[in-house]
């Protein structure tokens, strides 16, 4: 009652450029060249929280001549004086500014003739910077970590072919168009290391009208640097055995009532591992040749993921 509603202000502000060339270079070869920077700015102000500086509360407690009420009938006024309980919340004001720049260049053609068809490949590189700065209370607050700017650099290759095997002047019964593909990619981290992961591809085309496709690829994806770095909280939570009243059951206990005191964190994580993945998706397109644009697909994917990155609820 004393404290009134909360008064919450976000804001997100997100500049960007970008700038490109593209040509040919020879033989049917062309080029991409591109750079491009964003940043965002992003600020969650809540003028004061609902999290007390427990230093000031306990001497307040203590406090023999005007001592703090805390436990009163909340539907009336009048327990402490006007402003007094304000006195103690700690500012709720948290910012980010992420800043992305990235430098490209790729470049596709065909490498040779096959009966089938064209051997085409495509490979590229790419700079990346990313930067993250964070805007935390000005108020120490003894629970929590504050960090104040983190970044990281990343230098990537890729390259990938894709090989008509049959099709063209080179048929047979029930293959129209048959085609693999490959293609890799690597990663150099300057936080995480070197990662190369590769990827894999059939088409298979009976009928002009029917195609079949598979893929296998591996996946690695770094945490952000949000995720690793943002400012962690610690704190406390007393759970009941009364439903409505911090009550919450525990899925991994037969879903047994969670009680006592429980030591909650909240924010990043700076011993998180990358994401690795596994994809295998097996495809079907059909286009009916008696309704003009209209295609069907069905596709199956299997996805299997290590140190997935995810809040513990």
């Amino acid at each position: 009652y004393e404290l009134g509603p909360s008064d919450v202000t976000e804001r997100t502000v997100t500049p960007a450029f970008a700038a490109g060339a593209r040509g040919n270079i020879f033989s049917g070869w062309r080029y991409e060249l591109g750079a491009s920077q964003a940043r965002t700015t992003r600020s969650f102000d809540q003028g004061v929280s609902r999290s007390f500086n427990l230093t000031q509360v306990v001497a307040a407690l203590s406090d023999v001549a005007n001592p703090l009420v805390v436990l009163h009938d909340s539907s009336v006024a009048g327990a402490n004086t006007a402003g007094r309980l304000e006195s103690f919340l700690l500012p709720s004001y948290y910012g980010e500014k992420p800043r992305t720049s990235t430098l490209d260049f790729k470049a596709d053609g065909k490498l040779f003739q096959l009966p089938a068809g064209d051997v085409a490949a495509a490979f590229g590189g790419e700079r990346r910077v990313e930067q993250l700065e964070f805007a935390n209370p000005t108020a120490t607050v003894a629970t929590t970590t504050f960090r104040d700017s983190a970044s990281r650099s990343v230098n990537a290759a890729f390259a990938e072919v894709a090989v008509p095997v049959l099709g063209g002047d080179w048929q047979l019964p029930l293959v129209d168009q048959f085609e693999l593909t490959a293609a890799i990619r690597t990663d150099d981290y300057s936080d995480f290391g070197r990662s190369t992961v590769p990827r894999f591809g059939a088409l298979w085309r009976p009928k002009p009208w029917v195609l079949f496709r598979a893929t296998k690829s591996e996946g690695f994806k770094t945490p952000t640097l949000a995720q690793l770095y943002q400012s962690v909280s610690t704190f406390n939570r007393v759970f009941t055995a009364t439903p409505g009243v911090n009550y919450a059951l525990d899925p991994l206990r037969n879903y047994e009532p969670v009680l006592g005191n429980v030591l909650s964190t909240q924010g990043g994580n700076p011993n998180l591992k990358p994401e690795q993945s596994s994809t295998e998706n097996l495809g079907l397109v059909i286009e009916l040749p008696w309704v003009k644009g209209l295609s069907l697909s069905f596709d199956r994917y299997e996805l299997e993921f290590t140190d997935r990155v995810g809040a513990v609820n």
